[in-house]
């Protein structure tokens, strides 16, 4: 996520220093959405629109975790479990709403797919790594097929 958006990031005059530490606000939610808005941004502009919005997920991430782990026992079971599964709903749909390529919607086809086999497999703690590699890898094979069928 990070390589994708640096480069979008990245002038002559910026300092290693910077570009570094804003690395470091790269998650799915800041690259999805930057991915999508910042190349339409005039250059000198994309860096105080990325950390404005990279700081304030993480901010808003911070603040809603901190709220969830003291009101999730006062809930009603089935609307925790409901906000639970938000988390997965979102990344889906924000990596949807990135898509633009065929071989964008091969990795999000044979990551849905091939996500129950790897956490049987792998355990959840490695499943999402292994998917998106195998995922992203697969797309790629299969982007490059389809382009030599172009040629």
């Amino acid at each position: 996520m990070t390589i994708a958006i640096m480069p979008l990031l990245r002038t002559p005059r910026r300092s290693l220093l910077v570009e570094v530490l804003s690395a470091h606000l790269v998650a799915v939610t800041v690259w999805t959405e930057c991915l999508r808005r910042l190349p339409k941004f005039p250059e000198n502009e994309r860096l105080p629109y990325f950390l404005g919005f990279g700081f304030a997920c993480i901010i808003l991430s911070t603040a809603s975790t901190l709220l969830g782990y003291f009101v999730i026992d006062h809930m009603n079971v089935f609307i925790a479990a409901g906000m639970l599964f938000l988390t997965p709903a979102f990344f889906i749909l924000s990596v949807s709403a990135g898509a633009k390529s065929l071989s964008d919607w091969c990795a999000i086809a044979i990551g849905l797919g091939f996500q129950p086999l790897s956490e049987k497999l792998l355990g959840p703690e490695i499943d999402l790594l292994a998917i998106g590699l195998l995922g992203g890898s697969c797309a790629y094979v299969i982007h490059r097929m389809y382009l030599r069928g172009l040629s």
